[in-house]
C-alpha cells in the first residue's frame, strides 16, 4: 500500500493559490468523462488507486441521498495520466511521486484552459492519426543541443500544412468543428511544455482536401 495518508482527500494535494474548481462531480460522472476521453476505468480500479496514493480520495457529500463521493473535474485528467503512466510501464513508487505535481497544475487551470488536453474520443483519435501518417513525427526536429526549442524543418513545412489542412475539412465534415489553426507543443513526461509553432488554416485550403 501507498504512504497516503488513510482518509486523505483531494482537498489535502490543493496548492495554496488553488482556484475553485465549481461543482463537483460524483464517481460515476468521473468514470463516464474517463472513458469518453479515451480512460475507461472500473470503479474497483479506481478506489485501488486512491488506496494505494496514485490519485486523490473524494471528499463526501452527506446532505443528499445516492452516491456521496465527490471529485473536481480534473480527477478525469489524473484518470488519463495514470493510465497512460501504466501504459508506460511506471511502477506505483515512481507514479505516486508525480501525480501530486499534476494536480497543483491541473487546480491552477479552470476546464477552459485544458481543451483538448485529454485524450479527443477514440473514433476522432484514430481519425487524426491515420490522417497525419507516420512520418509526420519526422518533421518535428528535437533541436542539436541540450536546451535547444524543437522547431519544424523548413522542408516539411508545406507537406505538414498540407496534412494539417486535411484534419481540419475532416473535423468539419465529420463532427462539424470548425478549426481555425493547429497548436503544436511537444510534452515531456516531467510535465515541461516545448512550442514548435502555430498553423492557420485558411478555410479556402479546407476545400478538397478531405481525402486521407
Amino acid at each position: 500500500m501507498g504512504d497516503q495518508p488513510q482518509r486523505e482527500t483531494w482537498r489535502d494535494w490543493l496548492p495554496a493559490d488553488a482556484l475553485d474548481p465549481g461543482e463537483l462531480l460524483p464517481r460515476s460522472t468521473v468514470l463516464a468523462l474517463a472513458e469518453r476521453y479515451g480512460a475507461p476505468t472500473d470503479e474497483r480500479t479506481m478506489r485501488y488507486w486512491e488506496a494505494e496514493g496514485l490519485i486523490p480520495r473524494p471528499t463526501h457529500d452527506h446532505t443528499g441521498e445516492g452516491e456521496r463521493a465527490r471529485y473536481p473535474w480534473w480527477q478525469v485528467d489524473l484518470l488519463w495520466q495514470v493510465r497512460q503512466f501504466k501504459y508506460w510501464k511506471w511502477p506505483n513508487e515512481k507514479i505516486r511521486r508525480h501525480t501530486p505535481t499534476e494536480v497543483r497544475r491541473l487546480a491552477r487551470t479552470t476546464p477552459v484552459d485544458r481543451e483538448w488536453v485529454l485524450a479527443p474520443p477514440d473514433p476522432v483519435r484514430e481519425h487524426v492519426r491515420a490522417l497525419l501518417g507516420s512520418g509526420l513525427p519526422y518533421a518535428i526536429g528535437p533541436g542539436l543541443l541540450p536546451g535547444d526549442q524543437p522547431f519544424v524543418a523548413e522542408v516539411f513545412k508545406d507537406e505538414l500544412r498540407r496534412t494539417l489542412a486535411r484534419v481540419a475539412a475532416s473535423f468539419d465534415q465529420r463532427y462539424s468543428l470548425r478549426v481555425a489553426e493547429f497548436t503544436i507543443t511537444l510534452r515531456t513526461v516531467e510535465g515541461e511544455h516545448y512550442p514548435v509553432g502555430s498553423f492557420p488554416i485558411d478555410s479556402d485550403s479546407t476545400k478538397g482536401a478531405g481525402g486521407s
